[in-house]
């Protein structure tokens, strides 16, 4: 709130300034709302070319950071050279020379999936199994 009081008071001010400043050529308000206009015109370009800017920035980091963790070193099968690679999901196959032995070789990736599980809690498993034997007993105890 201070932040928009703050800029219509300088907004006021330097229009202000022009209107007393173009009194005798145009008039005070008329120079006063030209002097207004202007100001939202260029502080809207001058936001636009700051937010490109910012944009621009954004956009080349998040790309830099995907081209660091694409990064790959890969070695030639004759084991004379290695070559710095780009690795991305939507190129499986890259085909390289090795600039040594003059071979053509290719660079496959290969995705898989593995199935995760998690130890087994052996007490609690006991618990568990406790349990169910008490509950069976008891049914089977209350049904005769």
């Amino acid at each position: 709130m201070i932040n928009i009081l703050k800029s219509i008071s300088i907004l006021s001010a330097v229009a202000a300034v022009a209107g007393f400043a173009f009194t005798n050529i145009i008039g005070f308000w008329q120079a006063f709302a030209v002097a207004v206009v202007l100001q939202i015109i260029i502080g809207s370009i001058v936001n636009s070319f700051k937010l490109q800017k910012f944009e621009v920035e954004e956009l080349h980091s998040n790309t830099e950071f995907i081209l660091n963790k694409s990064d790959v070193e890969v070695e030639c099968p004759c084991g004379r050279s290695k070559q710095s690679i780009y690795l991305f999901a939507n190129d499986p196959v890259i085909t390289l020379e090795c600039p040594e032995c003059k071979n053509k070789f290719r660079v496959v990736l290969n995705v898989s999936t593995q199935l995760v599980t998690e130890p087994v809690n052996l007490d609690q498993m006991y618990d568990v199994l406790k349990e169910k034997q008490f509950n069976e007993n008891s049914k089977i105890g209350t049904s005769l």
